[in-house]
C-alpha cells in the first residue's frame, strides 16, 4: 500500500474536491497481451506518463502476483471472473473498491462506457502489489 502525494496532484491541476476517505487502491487492471506483468517486475506510478508533465506520485514497488480477469456484458448484465471463478455482487464491489472505484456501477462504466454495445468483453490482468488475492 502507498500514499498518494496530494500536493503533487494539486500542483498539476488535479483538484480533489469533496475529498473523502477511500479504501486504498491495492491493485490495478491492465491489458497484457505480451505477458509483461509478472512477479518481481517493478511498477512505476506516474501521472501524465511519457509527457513533459510526467511525475511519480508513489514509490516504485514490485509486482507481488497477478490474476487473470475476464469481464463481459451479457444482455446488459456485467459479469466478472477472476481465475475462472465467478464473482457475485459482494466480490465485484470489493474488486471495484480495491481498484479505486466507489461502486460496481462506476467500475462497470469505466470498462463498458456504452453498456456493452460496441465492446462486450475484456480479458485483463490484475496486477497486485500487496499479498492480497481473490479466491484464497
Amino acid at each position: 500500500m502507498f500514499k498518494v502525494r496530494l500536493e503533487y496532484l494539486n500542483r498539476f491541476g488535479i483538484v480533489l474536491s469533496n475529498f473523502t476517505y477511500r479504501i486504498p487502491k491495492i491493485h490495478t487492471l491492465r491489458e497484457d497481451k505480451n505477458d509483461r506483468w509478472t512477479k518481481g517486475i517493478m511498477i512505476d506510478f506516474f501521472i501524465n506518463s511519457r509527457t513533459k508533465d510526467m511525475f511519480r506520485f508513489a514509490p516504485r514497488l514490485p509486482v507481488v502476483s497477478t490474476q487473470d480477469v475476464f469481464m463481459t456484458m451479457i444482455h446488459g448484465r456485467f459479469e466478472v471472473t477472476i481465475d475462472d471463478t465467478y464473482l457475485y455482487y459482494p466480490e465485484k464491489l470489493k474488486l471495484a473498491q480495491n481498484d479505486g472505484f466507489e461502486t460496481v456501477e462506476e467500475f462497470e462504466r469505466f470498462f463498458f462506457p456504452d453498456g456493452g454495445k460496441t465492446k462486450y468483453e475484456a480479458s485483463l490482468k490484475l496486477i497486485h502489489w500487496t499479498d492480497f488475492r481473490y479466491g484464497e
